[in-house]
């Protein structure tokens, strides 16, 4: 249980078993069998106790929640520059990318018939100290992904003004095992900047 109370230890976290308790795991896998479709995916009736449970532990922490927060700050602040959902893109980036909407969401890409194309996106960080570089992209499982493996290169300058060039491959495949065909969204940190 190491693992259970670094968790607890780190993030001040309140784990909830829903019900189960530890005990022999050949005798968990005969009492609950009828959770998992697979021993791996939640049946109906497991998604259903798992929504119940998270609808307990809000409920539940809900009641000593403060009518009036206070409301903190990000530490030294952050700042976030998404167009999945309005489809704006960021201030600069290089002509041969280009916004593509897929449904009611939106990708900066260089497009389907460019799968392999590459471009740039410039980013500018307006604190005085660095800041995390964090990227959201498309994935797809089960493997293989229908999204291409891409190389990031993030150039910036160190604190006595040196360039310092960061690279990062991103494999856009989904880590879960999905039964058909799904398209996430990962999220990697790539940089300080």
């Amino acid at each position: 249980d190491t693992v259970a109370q670094k968790i607890r230890r780190d993030f001040g976290a309140s784990l909830r078993g829903g019900g189960m308790r530890r005990g022999d795991p050949k005798e968990a896998l005969i009492k609950y069998a009828g959770l998992y479709d697979d021993y791996e995916n939640l049946s109906v009736s497991g998604h259903s106790r798992l929504a119940d449970v998270v609808k307990n532990t809000v409920e539940s922490f809900l009641a000593s929640y403060p009518l009036q927060p206070r409301i903190g700050t990000w530490g030294d602040g952050d700042e976030c520059r998404s167009w999945y959902m309005s489809g704006n893109p960021p201030r600069k980036y290089s002509d041969n990318l280009k916004m593509e909407k897929f449904g009611s969401t939106h990708a900066l890409s260089s497009g389907t018939r460019r799968p392999n194309g590459g471009g740039w996106i410039r980013v500018h960080n307006p604190f005085a100290g660095k800041r995390g570089l964090i990227l959201s992209y498309m994935a797809s499982g089960p493997p293989y992904s229908r999204y291409p493996t891409t190389q990031i290169r993030v150039n910036s300058q160190d604190e006595d003004g040196n360039f310092v060039q960061t690279r990062v491959i991103l494999h856009p495949k989904a880590h879960r095992r999905f039964n058909k065909r799904a398209n996430v969204i990962l999220t990697s940190k790539v940089a300080d900047i």
